[in-house]
């Protein structure tokens, strides 16, 4: 059975990279012991000559498959994702989708600008009582 997987990352093989967005045919490969595999042709696009013969063949185990593979065109699939993200003001952890509050939430620039503003404040407040008052 042969279907078009579209790559979702760079894909290194021995022929040169398959790149992101990319689509091949692969086939099912079953073999007795072991996982099933999808075999891709390399040249597919680029040389068919090279195809015929049977070169630039390539295969990924159907376990592994789902970390470089996707069964519909990457467009589709950055649509559908975002059509079931949230939209919400508060930032999420992406590995635990927790909505973080406070210190956490914040920008750098906005961490940097509060403790450097408590320095400078503390540093006037030292100025005022301890040098001031000799």
């Amino acid at each position: 059975m042969t279907k078009k997987y579209y790559f979702i990352v760079d894909y290194n093989t021995k022929y040169g990279v398959v790149k992101k967005g990319e689509s091949l045919t692969g086939r099912l490969s079953k073999s007795s012991n072991s996982d099933p595999k999808v075999v891709f042709d390399f040249f597919e696009k680029s040389d068919p000559a090279k195809a015929e013969a049977g070169e630039g063949v390539f295969v990924i185990s159907q376990r592994g498959l789902k970390n470089f593979i996707s069964e519909s065109p990457l467009n589709e699939v950055k649509v559908l994702a975002e059509k079931t993200d949230e939209k919400t003001d508060e930032k999420t952890d992406e590995k635990t989708k927790v909505i973080t509050k406070g210190w956490k939430s914040f920008s750098k620039t906005k961490k940097t600008t509060i403790i450097g503003s408590g320095l400078a404040v503390l540093g006037l407040a030292v100025w005022y009582f301890v040098i001031r008052k000799k």
